[in-house]
């Protein structure tokens, strides 16, 4: 029979020797594993209250402008150290200006993340390696972190395409109203009427049926968005059976001007309308003041317009008076020769800097519409003055522009007959190819 007390020590033995081997194969495999874990990649966590991110990423942070941002509150909202703030906008703002950010730009933050980092908070413990911003559609700049810590600016232009177009149609019931509805851009408009203002007035001058044909330049990216606008070309209004052309020129001595078809300058001695998108609320001549009660004798014309609306210098001049004038309210008189004078009344405020003394120059900004002094609602009351007494403006007449001739009048006819060619035969092209003077051909 079998020994039990002998069978138990065997038995143990080998156990032991079993769990020993166990033991040693654990203590083996744990210093030479067969795989090895990878650490976490580093990971940002934003913290951004107010800001929207259009985009984001372990090192980048891409966000839009909204309003009442500056550079340096994105900048501490995205959690960036004070230092690098300083310096970068420093960077920046040594050649631009950084006061104009508008809704929609775009602000690329990339940081310098550690390796080894793992569920960083934006901003801490991060360095600003660079910052990327759009100043406009055509061009984006850089500041990068040199060597040294500070920063480099670059810049770099996205390509932009020259556009020529071409709009025509009959207005209805006015004429801001009709371009409006065809796509025609406000500020091309507003050079439009610059430009007619010695000639025509757009209050009483223009009605329904009346026509009007306009060339204009528009420079886009090529991902079509609008980068900024360039000039009119050329521009036509028939009013009342009677055709206005003028014509954008440049002279052999670099002089850019607008034309009339007998090669003068549209520009006069003075503005018919020393502002834009206003109407005549009230003539010259006898009338019931709205405020007194009583038939006064009105020396001048009133343009209704919203507050705030830019007054033009109406020609070259001194200013001769700028300030309060009592029932005026805040009132400039501008001397053009010795003769003739204008006065603007009721504005708001003036051109920031304006003195007397100042040279002003046409179509200068001076002013602002408003109420102040004896008035019932914003407008402003303009006077012509020759020696001194108030004339009704619509009556004067004012010198004809700068005449070209020779040489000069000969390039502007052939250049006008040119144009006028690829109008007639491409009477529903919406958009023309030419180069800057005399190479005129329709888009194929």
């Amino acid at each position: 029979m079998n020994n039990p007390q002998i069978f138990n020590a065997r038995s143990l033995s080998i156990y032991g020797g079993l769990l020993l081997c166990l033991i040693l194969a654990a203590l083996i495999y744990g210093q030479h594993p067969t795989s090895v874990q990878q650490p976490e990649p580093a990971m940002i966590t934003w913290k951004l209250p107010t800001l929207q991110p259009t985009s984001t990423k372990p090192n980048l942070l891409a966000l839009r402008v909204e309003d009442g941002d500056t550079l340096m509150t994105i900048l501490k909202q995205a959690n960036i150290n004070n230092d690098d703030a300083i310096d970068v906008i420093s960077t920046i703002s040594a050649s631009y200006d950084l006061t104009k950010l508008h809704i929609g730009q775009n602000v690329t933050l990339t940081f310098d993340i550690p390796s080894d980092s793992s569920h960083i908070t934006a901003g801490s413990n991060l360095r600003l390696e660079s910052l990327k911003l759009r100043i406009s559609p055509e061009k984006e700049i850089t500041a990068h972190r040199l060597a040294n810590n500070s920063f480099s600016l670059t810049e770099a232009l996205t390509p932009i395409e020259r556009h020529v177009i071409r709009k025509h149609g009959v207005i209805s019931s006015s004429l801001m109203a009709t371009v409006d509805e065809m796509g025609i851009p406000a500020a091309i408009m507003g050079d439009i009427i610059k430009a007619y203002s010695y000639d025509v007035d757009f209050q009483r001058d223009i009605q329904p049926g009346d026509q009007f044909d306009i060339v204009f330049e528009n420079y886009y990216t090529e991902d079509g968005q609008l980068a900024r606008k360039g000039d009119v070309i050329f521009s036509s209004l028939t009013l009342s059976g009677k055709r206005f052309n003028i014509y954008k020129h440049t002279t052999i001595a670099g002089q850019t001007d607008y034309f009339n078809d007998e090669g003068y300058s549209v520009r006069k001695e003075l503005l018919r309308t020393p502002l834009n998108a206003a109407h005549i609320s009230s003539g010259f001549g006898m009338r019931m003041h709205p405020i007194l009660g009583y038939s006064t004798m009105h020396k001048g014309i009133d343009f209704a317009a919203t507050t705030g609306t830019p007054i033009f210098a109406a020609g070259n001049g001194v200013i001769e008076e700028i300030g309060h004038k009592g029932s005026y309210g805040n009132y400039i008189r501008i001397r053009h020769n010795d003769t003739f004078s204008t006065a603007y009344a009721h504005a708001s405020r003036f051109a920031k800097g304006l003195r007397r003394g100042d040279r002003v120059e046409q179509g200068d900004v001076i002013a602002y519409v408003g109420s102040t002094g004896r008035a019932t609602g914003p407008h402003l009351h303009y006077e012509v003055l020759i020696d001194n007494k108030q004339v009704n403006p619509l009556s004067i007449k004012v010198s004809p522009g700068l005449k070209l001739a020779g040489n000069e009048l000969a390039r502007f006819t052939e250049y006008k007959k040119k144009l006028e060619r690829v109008l007639v035969n491409n009477p529903n092209q919406t958009e023309l190819a030419f180069d800057n003077h005399n190479g005129l051909r329709p888009v194929n």
